[in-house]
């Protein structure tokens, strides 16, 4: 209830983790604004922060946010927020208010990049796939959600990794109410009074 719109691919939500090299990955979803749950199709929004889970605890997070992004490279256009960091005590689902809020407009691709630490664990990433029996609704497309060795070199989590997989990665933003400038109408003329 605190925000008009969210951005997500994992509905579902956190049905696995992907890694296995180490315990630093980077994952990121590339989103179109106005597209998102609850989106009044608004002209601009103010996106207000972004939510994943954790597989450990004491868990370091980066947070980046690129606006005007080329599709299939969530590190392209400019670097509008970020980094911001930190550190989670305890695994779980974790919501993580913008330390201020990222101007989008309507129709623009943004991404949310997550650079996450997990220690002792190498399978940092958290996605949602289809598992036979539990998860089969799940869907994933290309385009959508990436991972990363190095926050560099991407891979697509359908065209590259296993399909069908997205990072659970959601956006949360709040909808900006232009207010119209008002036209001042012009002061009536006197007309002087014969005398």
């Amino acid at each position: 209830t605190d925000y008009d719109t969210i951005y997500d691919y994992d509905p579902l939500g956190w049905i696995g983790s992907f890694g296995g090299s180490a315990s630093t990955a980077w994952f990121s979803n590339i989103f179109t604004a106005g597209n998102g749950r609850g989106s009044r199709r608004a002209t601009r929004e103010d996106l207000a922060a972004v939510s994943f889970y954790t597989a450990t605890a004491d868990a370091a997070y980066e947070i980046r946010v690129f606006t005007g992004v080329a599709a299939g490279d969530p590190v392209s256009g400019t670097l509008a927020l970020g980094p911001v960091g930190g550190t989670i005590a305890a695994p779980g689902y974790h919501v993580v208010a913008l330390p201020s809020p990222v101007t989008l407009t309507g129709g623009q691709r943004f991404s949310v990049v997550v650079k996450l630490t997990t220690p002792g664990y190498v399978y940092p990433v958290p996605v949602e796939y289809a598992a036979a029996g539990y998860s089969d609704a799940a869907s994933a497309y290309p385009g959508e959600s990436f991972v990363s060795d190095n926050g560099s070199d991407w891979a697509d989590m359908v065209t590259d990794v296993v399909p069908p997989m997205n990072a659970c990665l959601k956006a949360f933003s709040k909808t900006v109410t232009l207010t119209p400038t008002p036209t001042p109408t012009p002061s009536p003329t006197v007309t002087p009074t014969p005398t």
